[in-house]
């Protein structure tokens, strides 16, 4: 080194590199237990936690559209705006105390609701995009979005397969034992709905220490310690959309 200066943003440095290597294993264990969730859904298969949202809408309007033919001009904003009625509807349903749209334990009923503070919702951010060059803020807005956290997601589980999942999900069965279910592979994941308790974690017990000195050396070296808790509760309010 040049000087101490040079050394103190060397050490700056690698401090910037240890806490982003921290923030992206955080994003991962997210991503992973959102992938995991989804999953959850997907294999508990209750027709009103898996929305297929252009087999609805093609049954109301009579339509045959697919997901490659609803991105065509006199298409797409028709059905976009459709979509944030279904969201919407969604988001008020949620609201209401129910035991719909939540896994049901040894036929105990729980009522449940989920108020528009405690709403999550993270939608695939490319139709996302879609949706702001395609469509005039006359046609769609996202009024429903602010109410609720929103997330726009650039892939659910992989760069390589971004609309899409491949899992083995562990969830609470309807007996309350724990649950292996099939693998669930799928694609064209639109969005994710859900209580802000249906998935969570923490990081506890963070420490660090440094060892002793090395005299002949003069350094010592430094460990920083985390455990990583986290929960997927499908007990909660949630519903996954596909664009299928």
């Amino acid at each position: 080194f040049s000087g101490p200066d040079e050394f103190g943003r060397f050490m700056a440095m690698l401090a910037a590199e240890r806490k982003n290597d921290r923030e992206s294993y955080k994003e991962s264990l997210a991503r992973g237990l959102q992938a995991v969730f989804i999953g959850a859904l997907l294999a508990e298969n209750k027709p009103e936690r898996v929305i297929h949202l252009l087999t609805e809408y093609n049954h109301q309007t009579g339509l045959s559209l697919t997901d490659e033919s609803v991105y065509q001009p006199d298409n797409f904003a028709p059905f976009m705006r459709w979509v944030y009625a279904r969201v919407k509807t969604l988001a008020r349903m949620f609201a209401r105390r129910s035991q719909a749209y939540q896994t049901v334990i040894t036929g105990k009923t729980i009522l449940r609701h989920t108020p528009a503070d405690r709403l999550r919702i993270a939608l695939y951010a490319p139709v996302m995009e879609q949706i702001n060059a395609m469509v005039l803020s006359t046609t769609f807005n996202d009024e429903y979005l602010k109410a609720a956290e929103f997330e726009a997601v650039d892939y659910w589980q992989s760069f390589d397969a971004p609309d899409s999942i491949n899992v083995v999900p562990v969830y609470t069965g309807t007996n309350g034992a724990i649950v292996t279910g099939a693998a669930q592979e799928q694609d064209k994941i639109f969005g994710l709905i859900h209580d802000k308790d249906a998935i969570g974690y923490s990081d506890v017990n963070n420490w660090s220490a440094v060892t002793q000195l090395n005299i002949d050396g003069g350094y010592w070296n430094e460990a920083h310690h985390s455990r990583f808790k986290s929960m997927l509760d499908n007990t909660e309010k949630a519903v996954v959309l596909l664009l299928d």
